[in-house]
């Protein structure tokens, strides 16, 4: 996450325990992969991993967490010497503002822009043109507009406003927004991931229908910036380098858009709960979303992800459903039991049942699935529900138990059902959003 363009800095590098040994060398950061070049050593052998401090050529302060040697031990040569030069591939990079942090470092102000955020927010600004003066013209900007959201102690706050630039011929302006939290209690980098970014960018894409990361992050260990130019000084922002999720192809995604902020839909209240949400639903989400981060994916695999997904999120959100009803069930077994004479047989069949014989079927399940998603508004019969269910079990059932399901599946039965099981998780997801289901039902069913 905090994707770059590409750049590179040139400065002094040294471990913080040992900083009066000072290497010169180069760190580069992409996208796609972050090093350090030293013209010196300080790693003792190759796959150390170590806490990096620096200073660029323009002065930034620089921390380089997790990072790892990839050089072996120098090696003696005749025409050249021992070589002392040494890579490093970078984890996380801190730079500028007070980057004095580690892995523990508590951050109270968080600053991210997420990738198709405008398109979430579905907010195209606009100018004013001015009266001609002394042959020149103007254009007055809309100004930014603030949406601010409370979820526990943090603050958060969707900043979006228009770009520096203006094109005559489309008479538009670039939207910009982003997303800043403020927690009373100061927080690391990856909680802040974990509790607020993650979640974000996961809502982002679940609404656009394709990958959404985090482009861009910056960070305050104190303090917001208001405060700081209050007292008159500069904002000692700390820029976060990270490597992007692996998102696909370019323009890949699991669909087209589901919904935007334009929609029916209240932000203040849909975030807090989405957030909520997250941490109970966090692996079932993981798994549905999987399909969308990598959509080069198997299409059995797709299927696979998508059924483990419905699965875990029917055992969150379905707890106390059981095959049938627990004094049936209990005086089931008192018989079965009860009828068996040898102790090891009744052993070996109490091993075998478990504590889940009352567990409902993948088939109960996938069908409780699809009554929530209809409910939400999603066009499925009732026969086509039962339909979905049995196809979906048995075609699991060939997949991860060797082919014991009562018929042959299909390709093309894959893709049809991978894209049944989307549209009942997204119903299900827009439950998570407090929708109701005349508005579920105008966006799960405006492209069918």
């Amino acid at each position: 996450m905090g994707g770059t363009d590409g750049q590179a800095h040139l400065g002094k590098w040294w471990l913080p325990e040992r900083p009066n040994r000072r290497v010169f060398g180069v760190l580069s950061a992409s996208p796609d992969e972050r090093t350090l070049s030293l013209a010196g050593r300080l790693a003792a052998e190759a796959g150390d991993a170590l806490v990096i401090r620096g200073c660029t050529r323009d002065g930034q302060p620089a921390t380089l967490l997790n990072c790892i040697c990839l050089t072996q031990a120098p090696s003696w040569s005749a025409l050249y010497g021992t070589s002392e030069a040494q890579e490093f591939a970078v984890g996380t990079i801190l730079l500028g503002g007070r980057a004095r942090a580690g892995l523990r470092t508590k951050f109270r102000f968080a600053s991210a822009v997420f990738s198709g955020l405008p398109g979430f927010v579905a907010y195209r600004p606009f100018g004013t043109l001015d009266a001609a003066r002394d042959d020149l013209r103007t254009i007055r900007i809309e100004g930014t507009r603030e949406t601010h959201v409370q979820h526990g102690d943090v603050d958060i706050t969707l900043s979006v406003g228009a770009a520096e630039s203006w094109s005559p011929a489309s008479a538009s302006l670039e939207a910009r927004s982003r997303f800043d939290l403020r927690g009373r209690r100061p927080r690391t980098l990856d909680e802040w991931e974990r509790d607020y970014l993650w979640p974000i960018a996961t809502l982002v894409s679940l609404a656009l229908g394709r990958a959404s990361w985090v482009s861009g992050l910056t960070v305050l260990v104190s303090g917001t910036p208001l405060a700081h130019m209050r007292v008159g000084e500069p904002v000692p922002w700390i820029t976060v380098l990270r490597g992007e999720p692996l998102t696909g192809p370019p323009g890949s995604g699991a669909g087209p858009p589901l919904f935007t902020l334009s929609d029916d839909v209240d932000l203040e209240d849909m975030l807090p709960r989405w957030l909520d949400a997250y941490r109970e639903l966090r692996l079932p989400l993981n798994l549905y979303f999987t399909t969308m981060f990598a959509p080069f994916m198997y299409s059995e695999s797709r299927f696979l992800n998508l059924v483990q997904a419905a699965e875990g999120y029917h055992r969150a959100r379905f707890p106390g459903r059981r095959s049938e009803d627990p004094l049936v069930h209990v005086e089931r077994l008192a018989s079965i039991f009860g009828s068996i004479d040898d102790w090891k047989n009744r052993a070996w069949l109490a091993g075998r049942l478990g504590n889940h014989s009352n567990e409902p079927s993948l088939r109960q399940r996938l069908g409780d699935l699809a009554k929530l998603a209809r409910g939400q508004g999603l066009k499925m019969t009732g026969r086509e529900a039962q339909s979905f269910a049995y196809s979906v079990k048995n075609a699991r059932d060939e997949l991860s138990h060797g082919g014991f399901g009562e018929r042959k599946t299909l390709h093309g039965d894959y893709v049809k059902m991978e894209q049944q099981l989307k549209r009942v998780l997204q119903a299900c997801w827009l439950s998570e959003l407090g929708l109701s289901g005349d508005v579920s039902a105008e966006m799960l069913n405006r492209w069918v």
